[in-house]
C-alpha cells in the first residue's frame, strides 16, 4: 500500500483522504499481525483469536475500498475518476496477495504446532506416566488409564489436524498447479495462433509474388501483340506500292 506521507497533495477530496488513510492502517494492521502469527506462533487458541482479528481487518480494509471506489464515481473530473479507480484496482490485487500471505502464515504456524505438541506427547506423556510406581488401589490405576486414554485421544486430534492441514496445503498446490497448467494450455495456444498467423503471411508473399508475375507475363503478352500488330501493319503498308508497281 502507498504511505501515508503525500497524500495531501495527491489527493484534494477530504473524504478520499480520509478513506485512504484509513485504508493504509488497515492494511498495516494486518502485516503485522501476519509478522506476529510468524514470530510468536504459540498455541491453537492464540493462533485462533488472531486470525479472527485479522478476518475483521480483512472486512473493515474491504469495505474501506468499496467506499473508495464509490467515491471516484463521484469526482467531478474524469481524469480524477479514472486516477482513483486504479488505485482501487491496485488496493483490491494487494489485497488478495495479503490474503495469501495470511494463509500460508496460518497454515505454517498450524502445522508447527501440531508437531510440537505431538513431540511433546510422545516423548514425555507416556514416559511420565511408565515411570509412576504400581499403585496399591484401584483407582488410582483407573486414573492412570484414563490419563493414557486421553493422551491417545489428544495423538488422534493432533493427527487428524495434521491431515487437515496437509490437505489444505496439498488443495493450495493443487490450485498452484492448474494455475500454472492453464497458463501453460494459453502459452500454447498462442503459440499456435502465432504459428498459423506467420503460416498466412508466407502463403500471401507467395501469392503476392505470383500476382506479380502473372501480372507481368500479361504485360509481356500485350507488348509482344502490340509489336505483332505493328510489325504486321508496316510490312502490309510496305508491300502495297510494289505490288502496285508490278501491275503497271
Amino acid at each position: 500500500m502507498d504511505k501515508e506521507s503525500g497524500l495531501n497533495n495527491y489527493y484534494k477530496d477530504e473524504n478520499v483522504k480520509i478513506c485512504v488513510k484509513d485504508i493504509i492502517k488497515y492494511d498495516l494492521n494486518i502485516k503485522a499481525l501476519i509478522q506476529d502469527i510468524r514470530e510468536k506462533c504459540g498455541i491453537h487458541d492464540e493462533l485462533e483469536t488472531t486470525n479472527k482479528q485479522i478476518i475483521l481487518k480483512i472486512h473493515a480494509l474491504k469495505s474501506k475500498i468499496q467506499q473508495l471506489e464509490e467515491l471516484a464515481h463521484e469526482q467531478d473530473k474524469d481524469s480524477d475518476t479514472r486516477s482513483l479507480l486504479n488505485d482501487v484496482s491496485n488496493y483490491r490485487e494487494q489485497l488478495m496477495n495479503t490474503q495469501q500471505l495470511v494463509r500460508r502464515a496460518v497454515i505454517a504456524c498450524k502445522t508447527d504446532i501440531d508437531n510440537k505438541e505431538r513431540d511433546a506427547l510422545l516423548d514425555g506423556g507416556f514416559t511420565q506416566r511408565l515411570d509412576l510406581k504400581p499403585a496399591s488401589d484401584k483407582q488410582h490405576l483407573a486414573k492412570t488409564a484414563s490419563n493414557i486414554t486421553d493422551d491417545l485421544k489428544r495423538i488422534s486430534q493432533l493427527m487428524s489436524q495434521q491431515v487437515e492441514t496437509q490437505r489444505n496445503a496439498t488443495e493450495t498446490l493443487a490450485s498452484s498447479s492448474a494455475v500454472l497448467h492453464s497458463t501453460k494450455d494459453e502459452f500454447y495456444t498462442m503459440s499456435g495462433a502465432i504459428a498459423a498467423g506467420k503460416k498466412a503471411l508466407s502463403a500471401y508473399k507467395r501469392r503476392k509474388w505470383i500476382d506479380k508475375l502473372l501480372v507481368f507475363i500479361a504485360f509481356l503478352l500485350f507488348i509482344l501483340t502490340v509489336f505483332y500488330i505493328v510489325y504486321k501493319r508496316i510490312i502490309g503498308f510496305s508491300a502495297s506500292p510494289l505490288k502496285d508497281s508490278t501491275e503497271l
